[in-house]
């Protein structure tokens, strides 16, 4: 799903809720609440800052006190739906992110280059670090969730400051590599 019919679906769910919440005496405030919602999701401009957006809500406590889980069952459904549904949007832009870098300036592979390599959708082969390789592996594993993915993806993002450069030696960590993948937007 496009990033902006999702963005769109969402404010449509939130305005339901809203619209629903108004009809009742004591959910004035409930009802101001998921008007503010509906505004922040039109003005939210990425996949990213969406997803983070998803997971506050999921979370927020106020949803617990004003909408009880058996009459807005389908509600927090679909709210699990579209984070996932967010999730795979910043993966596939992340992958993309890595596409554009390959195509564009490269990755510095040293002097020996990189025995790891990722494919485009045309097949053509592109060496990368082994890093950026297990990043689109990680992406192409429909076996694990969207959020699993996710959070593999973000373990390598946190693991970078171990992966330290050097010049003295063959086939080490360029520190473009670590630059890039602290730069991916993974939610």
């Amino acid at each position: 799903m496009p990033f902006s019919d999702l963005k769109e679906n969402i404010s449509q769910l939130l305005l339901a809720v809203h619209r629903d919440l108004v009809s009742e005496q004591d959910k004035e405030s409930a009802a101001y609440f998921f008007s503010g919602l509906v505004t922040k999701v039109t003005h939210i401009e990425s996949a990213t800052h969406l997803l983070l957006f998803l997971k506050q809500l999921i979370n927020h406590e106020s949803l617990d006190k004003n909408l009880p889980t058996s009459r807005y069952m389908s509600f927090y459904l679909r709210l699990e739906c579209y984070l996932s549904e967010c999730e795979l949007i910043v993966l596939d832009n992340i992958a993309a992110d890595i596409f554009k870098q390959v195509k564009g300036p490269g990755f510095n592979l040293g002097c020996l280059g990189s025995s790891y390599s990722i494919n485009d959708s045309k097949g053509n082969i592109y060496p990368v670090p082994q890093r950026v390789s297990r990043i689109m592996n990680i992406i192409r594993n429909e076996n694990m969730s969207s959020n699993q993915r996710l959070k593999e993806v973000k373990e390598i993002q946190i693991a970078v400051p171990a992966h330290q450069s050097s010049y003295l030696f063959w086939n080490t960590t360029d520190k473009s590599t670590n630059e890039f993948i602290s730069n991916l937007q993974c939610g």
